[in-house]
């Protein structure tokens, strides 16, 4: 029998855009969790228990499953893969640039609909003359992963209108590595507004920078 039809799932359908439980939903960026969650919901109102503990123990069991998916996004290469899928339309040279690679860029860490982070490797020829990152190769730098996260977001070509930064710490170049977290800040049809922070080898907080970015 088909669930994909009648009053039931026209009724599950509405029910995703429920957003009193404060729940992530990554289903909402995947089909796969989009109809797992209609089905389950079909069930329920069909077998009719609204009660809302009920619901309330689905959307525990649906959470485990998407805690489990996005702790796959804890490496370098799961992100890759993500990054990849989302933007596979735009070509490898679009989604991960010479640029990336230039600057020994890794992926660490990344939480949909929240935070995308990655460390850079320091190298010597991008010092300045007091030893540390020159600023214009930190803005690189946050360049780097404001442009992987939109598209990671989005699965789509965007442009930077906007790139401030704010330097508080310097990079010394001695460290063996930094790191950059970008966040979500808005998204809406045309823009994304992200913000983010470098924290040298011992995580404090050495620069902070915002983006403003167009939809293509």
């Amino acid at each position: 029998m088909n669930n994909n039809s009648g009053p039931a799932y026209n009724t599950a359908r509405k029910a995703l855009f429920i957003r009193s439980f404060n729940v992530p939903f990554l289903f909402l960026q995947d089909p796969f969790f989009t109809q797992l969650y209609l089905t389950l919901l079909v069930f329920l109102i069909r077998s009719g228990k609204r009660r809302m503990y009920v619901f309330g123990t689905a959307l525990k069991k649906i959470w485990k499953v998407e805690k489990a998916v996005q702790e796959k996004f804890n490496s370098h290469e799961g992100i890759l893969r993500k990054l990849k899928s989302m933007g596979q339309n735009m070509g490898d040279g679009f989604v991960l640039p010479p640029c990336f690679e230039t600057l020994n860029g890794i992926f660490t860490e990344y939480l949909p609909g929240a935070y995308l982070s990655c460390r850079f490797m320091h190298e010597k020829g991008l010092a300045n003359p007091a030893g540390s990152l020159q600023g214009g190769f930190l803005m690189a730098a946050f360049d780097n992963v404001f442009g992987p996260f939109s598209i990671l977001e989005s699965g789509r070509a965007a442009v930077s209108l906007e790139l401030n930064g704010t330097f508080l710490r310097p990079l010394m170049v001695e460290d063996l590595s930094y790191d950059i977290r970008v966040s979500l800040v808005e998204k809406s049809a045309r823009f994304l507004v992200m913000e983010a922070e470098a924290r040298d080898s011992q995580m404090r907080l050495a620069a902070k920078a915002h983006s403003r970015m167009f939809f293509l």
